[in-house]
């Protein structure tokens, strides 16, 4: 028993002998001749044409200096002439992939979870497969004059839910979503309008539940939506009782009568503050703001085309009246998108697409169809497009936060109806009680 023990002692001791050989000699061989991620750029750019010859002399990025970054570093190239932001920005994929063919790094901790049994050779073979990890880093871009690669060693989270750091109380901020330097809200007394797009199943009506959400907790007094839900009247039906909804439409004829009488009360409001010699209502210090929150514009440019003339008008002069547009669509094209609806809204929020075409369509460039199969990832534009992760707010988040904002109030049809003259004596000279549920 004795000679058995001493057996397996020696057979462990001597295979954490050679691990720890396989460790040095792997360690060695890693930075032997070592490449860090900025000549690996330069590398993968060249390799793909980003280069300049005129016969004299051969010309490409310079690696200029670079810094440490949290979760990352920054590696910061001097272009020469004739290489543009745009052609190192159309092959960002290809850096972010060279940048992930890496072998992994050598770990202590696998080597001591090694056993002296059968299977000691095959592990030692896993471990030395520099496939066994996957590296996870991601590439962002910018252009100052001089073009920055933040190269970051961990991803974006594939999921974030909503919390209280994305509450902002008595402003018209709402938040977008996560991105590498913090979270990124949009303002809209800055930014009036805003477009939000996306395929289905990625987060577009998710987004707008929580927008508004936000908006009724933010500015419970001063804030008015008219919601059209083209979409069977299914994402918005839970907001359909909160007091500061004027009214929700369903029906794309419909929808233009509605949007018709927004604009008409959007242009007196207009004609009152030039009345008293003010520019917009921020002046006149008028702090209500109208919504109209659009959830499938595609469908209103087909059934009611000319619906959409209204949504110009919204986009145009809707900042001085106090009036915001947010505009949302499935299949974002010059038809459903107009450019004149484009060239008023200075936002643009979208998640996955199907095309480039679509892509462009929404925020005038490619990208938005080479985001990953993640729900809630998406990019925000305003001067410059963001890759954000967008936090998730549950129906269940939602119907709390609405729940003080609540006003059951009667339909038309009810035998006692609110409107109803309460001094107005029966027949048999009693006065009727009117009960209101709120």
């Amino acid at each position: 028993m004795l000679l058995e023990l001493a057996g397996l002692t020696s057979v462990k001791i001597g295979s954490s002998v050679v691990a720890l050989g396989v460790i040095g000699f792997t360690k060695f061989k890693s930075t032997n001749q070592p490449i860090n991620d900025g000549k690996k750029i330069q590398q993968i750019l060249y390799s793909n044409g980003c280069r300049i010859n005129d016969g004299i002399k051969e010309r490409t990025i310079r690696l200029h200096r670079k810094r440490k970054i949290a979760d990352g570093y920054e590696y910061v190239f001097q272009l020469p002439l004739g290489i543009g932001f745009e052609d190192i920005e159309s092959r960002k994929q290809l850096i972010e992939d060279g940048l992930n063919i890496k072998k992994a790094e050598v770990s202590l901790k696998d080597y001591l979870k090694l056993r002296p049994n059968c299977n000691f050779i095959r592990d030692i073979k896993r471990i030395m497969n520099p496939w066994h990890m996957k590296a996870m880093k991601e590439v962002s871009l910018y252009f100052d004059g001089m073009m920055k690669v933040r190269v970051y060693d961990e991803r974006l989270p594939n999921e974030l839910h909503w919390n209280d750091e994305q509450h902002r109380s008595k402003t018209w901020s709402v938040c977008v979503g996560k991105e590498r330097e913090g979270v990124i809200f949009h303002d809209f007394e800055e930014v009036a309008h805003l477009i939000v797009a996306g395929a289905s199943g990625y987060g577009k009506s998710v987004y707008l539940k929580s927008m508004i959400t936000t908006l009724i907790e933010q500015n419970p007094d001063d804030v008015e939506f008219s919601l059209f839900d083209l979409k069977e009247g299914s994402a918005f039906a839970r907001f359909k009782d909160c007091k500061q909804v004027k009214r929700i439409v369903t029906d794309p004829e419909d929808a233009k009568e509605s949007l018709a009488a927004i604009v008409d009360d959007m242009k007196r409001q207009t004609a009152n503050c030039v009345a008293n010699n003010y520019e917009d209502v921020r002046e006149a210090g008028i702090k209500k703001r109208h919504f109209v929150v659009l959830d499938e514009g595609g469908e209103l440019a087909q059934s009611a085309p000319k619906a959409l003339e209204h949504i110009k008008t919204i986009a145009r002069l809707g900042r001085g009246a106090g009036y915001r547009l947010v505009y949302g669509t499935q299949y974002p094209t010059n038809e459903t998108l107009p450019s004149q609806v484009r060239q008023n809204v200075g936002a643009r929020l979208t998640f996955v697409l199907q095309s480039q075409v679509a892509s462009i369509a929404t925020i005038d460039e490619g990208g938005a169809e080479e985001l990953p199969d993640i729900k809630g990832r998406g990019i925000y534009k305003r001067t410059k497009k963001t890759i954000v992760q967008v936090p998730f707010m549950s129906n269940a988040v939602i119907n709390e936060k609405i729940a003080p904002h609540v006003n059951i109030r009667p339909r038309e049809g009810d035998v006692n109806h609110a409107s109803q003259d309460l001094c107005v004596p029966t027949k048999n000279r009693k006065y009727p009680i009117v009960i209101e549920e709120t």
